[in-house]
């Protein structure tokens, strides 16, 4: 017997493809449901807003990232606490792979996130909305690449790296090429510029 198709990946799906048509704000709850043919009521008793189920599209890109490094660690070789062992990886090595990786598995959402990107601008609230889903995936790279974000040299982490990321998905949006370049450039020099701001602030970062 086939498996039934799951109500939110349904809906997941359906937000992506009529948001990267029609831009965010041209989008509404039924239209998405109805797309995805759920039911409103049983959409909206999942998730009763828009942004709560962008939130849940952040959440499964992060777990599919998580799940694509664990399969390459596995794949060379690599335990999971190559973190604490001094002779692996530099923490810049390390945050620079694990966030191309969640570049990679948002790869053929790119249009969705660029309209994202585009309504957040305009609309400060909807930003604020979707905080919380990306404060989560902050911690997720940051955890996935070696990194402690508890307390407060965590809460520090958070927002430095996290300003960091920012850059590079922005530059990453508008980044068309195959070996994503530009991408890697912008990355690798945020990265750079926190590993000298550590040497000199170590309690910090």
């Amino acid at each position: 017997m086939a498996k039934k198709a799951d109500p939110s990946e349904k809906l997941i799906a359906s937000m992506l493809s009529l948001v990267a048509e029609r831009g965010w704000s041209a989008v509404s709850l039924s239209d998405i449901a109805e797309d995805a043919g759920i039911a409103l009521s049983q959409c909206y008793d999942l998730f009763p807003a828009k942004t709560v189920l962008a939130a849940a599209y952040f959440s499964k890109a992060d777990l599919e990232m998580l799940r694509q490094i664990e399969q390459e660690r596995a794949q060379d070789g690599t335990a999971p606490e190559f973190a604490t062992e001094p002779h692996h990886e530099t923490v810049r090595e390390r945050l620079f792979d694990v966030a191309m990786a969640r570049f990679d598995v948002m790869t053929e959402d790119k249009a969705f996130l660029a309209s994202l990107e585009t309504a957040c601008r305009h609309d400060p609230s909807l930003g604020v909305s979707l905080f919380r889903a990306w404060r989560r995936s902050v911690r997720c790279v940051l955890e996935a690449a070696g990194i402690d974000t508890s307390g407060v040299r965590g809460f520090s982490r958070r927002k430095i790296y996290g300003a960091a990321l920012l850059m590079a998905g922005r530059s990453w949006l508008g980044d068309d090429s195959a070996d994503m370049a530009r991408t890697m450039a912008v990355l690798d020099k945020q990265l750079q510029r926190i590993e000298r701001l550590r040497q000199t602030l170590p309690i910090r970062c």
